[in-house]
């Protein structure tokens, strides 16, 4: 290795301490804080504007997550972090009073149903915890149930006038695949939503491939013919030869957003089967364009795990020594260092 690079990580170590370090999520969940505050102090005209606002592609956080998507993340956190069943029935309570203030407002529906959708996980969590089995244990089931019947009769009622604008929300298919985890649902309804959304809606919604990788890894267990979660998101987001610069941009960024975000409690990737130079295309332009926030982090630490040494230089060059707390720990940064110096 040479003097210069050699010199260039003992500064970047140096001044870790100095360095004022991203907070990604913490920013996201402080946005996620404030649409609640307004839920629950009855400001539904204000999240009805926000809905309308958020939508507009320039509404991005520093790390360029849409607004849109904490805006519809916040109501399913909000259940599923709430302390008691007891709170995030509190909480969803208030979104059927936004409902029916607002009983034509999409925002609306679609809050009811992530709020719910949030209880469920909570009620499944707390089954678990008391090492009961949700599929089989009654008091379960019947709470399971009773949610999952609101959101269907909610989304029957909805007038066949008002359908088009509904289903043309991306979050409508992100909501409806949740669902399908919590259900015995079959792969070709889950096919019909996935179809849906690339021909009429946001082929790049993340919200909604980060909820199929969950549904491919739960079904997975009881089918094994059904495609691989690693392999379902390659075949839809690894570029191809036709594809314009944009396109490929979208869909790699999409690939590294959805591997980034994955919960390891509910989808573990193989490595061997993501497709890496999709996901180091993806990581390096999110890096690019977001260089003030996580990502350059999340670049280094991939690619470490990849041991891939010229794309860990690379990112080492933009962190800088500025590493997210979020993403890297300061033992982990301090070998990805000492690795790329022995290299």
């Amino acid at each position: 290795m040479n003097v210069f690079l050699a010199l260039f990580l003992l500064t970047a170590l140096a001044t870790v301490a100095k360095a004022e370090p991203p907070h990604d999520l913490q920013n996201n969940i402080d946005l996620a804080g404030s649409i609640l505050t307004e839920l629950r102090t009855g400001q539904f005209d204000v999240l009805e504007s926000q809905y309308r606002d958020f939508k507009n592609p320039g509404q991005i956080q520093a790390d360029g997550t849409p607004k849109s998507w904490i805006y519809f993340w916040t109501f399913s956190q909000a259940t599923l972090g709430a302390s008691s069943l007891e709170e995030a029935e509190a909480i969803t309570s208030k979104v059927r009073e936004w409902r029916q203030v607002k009983p034509n407002s999409v925002p609306a529906l679609l809050a009811l149903c992530d709020s719910l959708l949030g209880e469920c996980e909570k009620i499944r969590n707390q089954s678990i915890v008391k090492a009961q089995d949700p599929s089989t244990d009654p008091e379960t089931v019947g709470q399971l149930q009773s949610r999952v019947d609101e959101i269907a009769t909610a989304m029957k009622a909805v007038p066949y006038e008002d359908l088009p604008a509904l289903v043309s929300e991306p979050e409508y298919s992100a909501a409806t695949v949740h669902l399908y985890a919590l259900t015995t649902t079959g792969y070709d309804r889950f096919q019909a939503v996935d179809r849906h959304l690339q021909q009429s809606s946001d082929p790049y919604y993340v919200p909604f491939y980060s909820n199929a990788v969950v549904w491919l890894t739960k079904r997975r267990k009881q089918d094994a013919a059904l495609p691989r979660p690693e392999i379902w998101l390659t075949d839809r987001l690894k570029p191809t030869l036709l594809d314009s610069d944009d396109t490929v941009k979208r869909k790699t960024e999409t690939y590294a957003q959805v591997i980034s975000f994955a919960s390891p409690e509910k989808v573990r990737f193989d490595p061997s089967l993501v497709d890496w130079p999709t996901l180091k295309a993806g990581l390096q332009h999110l890096t690019e364009d977001y260089s003030n926030s996580g990502w350059p982090s999340r670049y280094l630490l991939t690619a470490f795990q990849e041991r891939d040494r010229e794309a860990a230089r690379e990112a080492f060059g933009i962190v800088g020594g500025s590493y997210s707390p979020e993403v890297i720990s300061r033992e982990t940064y301090e070998q990805i260092a000492k690795w790329l110096e022995q290299g």
